[in-house]
């Protein structure tokens, strides 16, 4: 990042968020970032009724407003610089408006992990950060000791799209300056062969074709990351792309996970449903999403 370049970090007081929190100054640290924390209050729509106690929706507001100085000032008593910001608003709109502004280059924020109905009735707020950020997502997963260790150990799961290599530069920056170790990774999905944006029409061996294909492409991420002093490696494997890259995150300890969002058409996303959504939800670690509309390719 360069001067005058801002982390935003969602603030909402729950384990997650304090992780989120940890991991956004130990990157500031690093790219000479400023930290502006924010927090978005949505009342409860009960307390918009206009029989609901006055007294008691501004009670809520303020006791929500206490809390959130207090937590900023705790952070300020251990030597932390930043700026902070209250909005009474949905906590996703608040994200996307404070991500839109100049010098905002990264959202880091934690995720509660949510399953079931009320995901699927509200969504969680980082999900819908994710759909359309402007900037760079990075979801903090560890708890809040692990967020304060540095990252040693980065999967890059690729599919070679446009996305992927904007992603692929953020992860280089990144890496340079940790000293992390990066594997590229990717997942050929047997039953899509069609998907695939190397796939050889006519083939008849679109198995083997198809993995030549990828293990050239990946030799050529390999080369420019190595050319900008990253050391690296690759595995490509068969499979379901999210579970693919689950699985081989958990198998090498990863600490973080960094991927694009829109390699597949809208259509195919549609089929096949986000393999960054899928991923950030369910991993044990970071996750760093990276879509078509993100304006920064270096962090």
């Amino acid at each position: 990042m360069s001067r005058g370049s801002q982390i935003l970090v969602p603030v909402d007081f729950s384990e997650h968020s304090r992780a989120a929190v940890e991991r956004a100054f130990l990157i500031a640290g690093l790219c000479e970032a400023q930290v502006r924390l924010l927090h978005a209050l949505q009342l409860p729509p009960c307390t918009l009724d206009p029989e609901f106690s006055g007294a008691l929706r501004d009670e809520l507001r303020n006791s929500e407003k206490r809390e959130f100085e207090e937590y900023c000032e705790s952070l300020r008593r251990r030597g932390f610089e930043f700026s902070e910001r209250f909005e009474e608003r949905d906590p996703a709109d608040a994200i996307h408006a404070a991500a839109r502004s100049d010098g905002t280059r990264l959202v880091v924020m934690g995720s509660h992990g949510r399953r079931g109905l009320d995901r699927l009735i509200l969504g969680s707020v980082a999900e819908r950060t994710l759909q359309d950020a402007p900037v760079p997502v990075l979801i903090v997963r560890e708890a809040e000791q692990e967020a304060t260790t540095e990252i040693r150990s980065i999967l890059f799961a690729t599919d070679f799209s446009k996305d992927a290599e904007r992603v692929e530069k953020i992860v280089g920056h990144w890496a340079g300056r940790l000293g992390a170790q990066v594997e590229v990774f990717h997942a050929i999905r047997e039953t899509a062969v069609l998907f695939a944006p190397y796939a050889v029409a006519g083939s008849s061996d679109f198995e083997g074709e198809m993995r030549e294909a990828a293990m050239r492409r990946s030799e050529r991420v390999l080369d420019r990351l190595t050319q900008a002093g990253v050391s690296c490696k690759s595995k490509i494997v068969y499979g379901r792309a999210s579970d693919s890259i689950l699985t081989r995150a958990e198998s090498t300890g990863a600490q973080l996970i960094a991927l694009g969002t829109s390699g597949y058409s809208a259509f195919q996303r549609f089929l096949l449903g986000s393999v960054a959504q899928r991923v950030s939800r369910h991993a044990s670690c970071s996750v760093l999403v990276a879509g078509a509309d993100s304006r920064s390719s270096r962090i």
